[in-house]
């Protein structure tokens, strides 16, 4: 392997890496952002003015949009890197004279892409359905905001003495 082609490999991993990491830290942030701004929806007496319920609702519908639209796009160079790997993986191993299965059988870019997705241990699958649930929260919010308002249940604190 030349070494122009040896740096595009290592960067297409370095690039696979990140964006890897990107998703699951978009992923922790939204969800952890979605769970306190739906704590203080269901907390907070202010939330029982219509716009105030309004605006959250909506503001959790775009975020989610946008959210939903960045995996896509994550999800998209993701899969650039990894083919790419493969077609250096591919022109290395058929330049030195080795059948295509020692390429699918020797080499990182092939073997992550080819492995199997499986329903229950499928990350992207699993990313969707939480960025959906989160999407269908908010919708229903607002559905609820327009057919009389969130039944907000202010928490109380009890003393322990």
């Amino acid at each position: 392997m030349t070494d122009e082609l040896k740096v595009e490999y290592d960067q297409c991993f370095d690039n696979w890496r990140f964006l890897v990491g990107l998703r699951f830290t978009v992923l922790a942030f939204f969800l952890t952002l979605t769970s306190a701004l739906l704590y203080a929806v269901f907390t907070q007496p202010i939330f029982n003015n219509k716009p105030y319920q309004y605006l959250v609702s909506i503001i959790g519908i775009v975020s989610s949009w946008a959210i939903i639209m960045l995996e896509g796009r994550n999800r998209q160079l993701y899969d650039v890197c990894i083919n790419r790997a493969k077609a250096i993986e591919k022109q290395f191993y058929t330049t030195q004279g080795q059948q295509q299965s020692t390429v699918s059988d020797n080499c990182l870019a092939h073997l992550l892409y080819s492995a199997p997705r499986q329903f229950w241990a499928w990350h992207t699958g699993a990313i969707y359905i939480l960025y959906a649930i989160a999407f269908l929260i908010w919708l229903g919010l607002l559905f609820t905001a327009s057919c009389g308002g969130f039944p907000i249940q202010p928490v109380t604190t009890h003393g322990t003495g």
